[in-house]
């Protein structure tokens, strides 16, 4: 229990034990244990310290936890030395039970509660009406003692009906704590048990720890074992998504050139096919139009004499304009040729210029 350790700091006059507990005088938040029967529960028994009008006194307890803690509070007990008296009172029984609020509050709330906060409890409830009194010594009286230092005593409260005679002071006295109970044999069997129990699960957790061991080497033999291959391959990877980086800028950097290319292209109007060439003087110029006016007159002449062979044409007609068109093409081919020779070319321009 981890409050027990906080308990045994902040009280050394407190110290755990086990001890076979009577259910004849149980509590009443704990109904299950008031059958009558004995069980073999855990104790924290010694003193607390309680003010007490300006003193302080130690008021001997026991703790009882019970199985099923901590879902149920301790069963408190005031356990009076011989020369001390119970006084029953609102938070304790003439048996010596002590109820406090605290363990209805616990009752309830059992994750909220604490055994600290319980012996506080005790200590602020007793610190208002003590739950023990001294007893009156009816031995004869003693010679006075030498003057030394006494302890404070608290003075007595006022009677009432339910409490002890008026011949009993009504002040706890300090004494110690009793000393501790021999070793009951029942424990040491249980504590016989326990150990060999635990005994076993040990070996058994051992066991299968060192076979996990041995799984875990050879797993771990097999990562070392794959570590510089792992590494290679990620070398490998990283090469290969740098070149696509790379690529990818490229093929982006491209894109955006056609892209602008095109927008470019498109909103170029339509050029002319007619000045698309051009000569880069008159003379030229003029050769090239002698060239385009050879070439149409040939066409024409072709188409003339298909029309003539499917008899479309006459051939009169066909003569008449076969030799107009000759005689054009031969003065556009002399022509053609005396600029070409002007010009210094020495490779005819056109075919033989020979009139029809």
């Amino acid at each position: 229990m981890s409050d027990m350790d906080t308990i045994l700091t902040e009280y050394p006059t407190l110290r755990p034990r086990t001890d076979v507990y009577s259910t004849s005088h149980g509590a009443t938040y704990a109904a299950a244990y008031n059958d009558g029967r004995t069980m073999l529960l855990l104790l924290l028994d010694g003193t607390i310290a309680v003010p007490f009008r300006g003193n302080v006194y130690h008021i001997p307890m026991h703790f009882w936890f019970p199985r099923v803690y901590p879902q149920e509070p301790p069963i408190v007990y005031v356990v009076p030395m011989r020369d001390m008296l119970l006084r029953s009172g609102a938070h304790t029984t003439p048996e010596g039970l002590v109820q406090v609020p605290y363990m209805n509050t616990w009752m309830r709330k059992p994750e909220a509660s604490s055994l600290l906060e319980l012996v506080r409890e005790c200590q602020a409830a007793f610190s208002l009406e003590p739950p023990v009194m001294a007893k009156r010594s009816t031995s004869p009286p003693a010679p006075p003692p030498l003057p030394r230092q006494t302890v404070p005593v608290v003075p007595p409260l006022p009677p009432k009906a339910n409490h002890a005679s008026p011949t009993e002071t009504e002040v706890p006295r300090v004494t110690m704590p009793a000393p501790p109970r021999p070793m009951n044999p029942a424990v040491t069997e249980l504590h016989t048990k326990v150990h060999q129990q635990l005994s076993m699960r040990v070996a058994d957790l051992h066991a299968a720890q060192t076979k996990s061991d041995a799984q875990l080497r050879m797993l771990l033999d097999d990562l070392e074992r794959g570590a510089p291959a792992l590494e290679d391959e990620m070398q490998r990877l990283r090469a290969v998504r740098d070149v696509c980086v790379a690529n990818t800028q490229r093929l982006s950097t491209m894109m955006d050139t056609a892209k602008r290319t095109t927008w470019e292209l498109e909103a170029r109007p339509e050029p002319d096919v007619d000045h698309m060439m051009s000569a880069t003087s008159l003379v030229e110029n003029q050769l090239l139009q002698l060239m385009a006016d050879d070439q149409a007159i040939e066409d024409t002449l072709y188409q003339l004499s298909r029309a003539l062979y499917s008899e479309q044409l006459s051939l009169d007609r066909f003569i008449k304009h076969t030799r107009m068109l000759s005689r054009e093409q031969f003065l556009k081919r002399a022509l053609a040729q005396n600029i070409a020779h002007g010009l210094g070319w020495d490779a005819p321009v056109t075919g033989p210029a020979t009139p029809t």
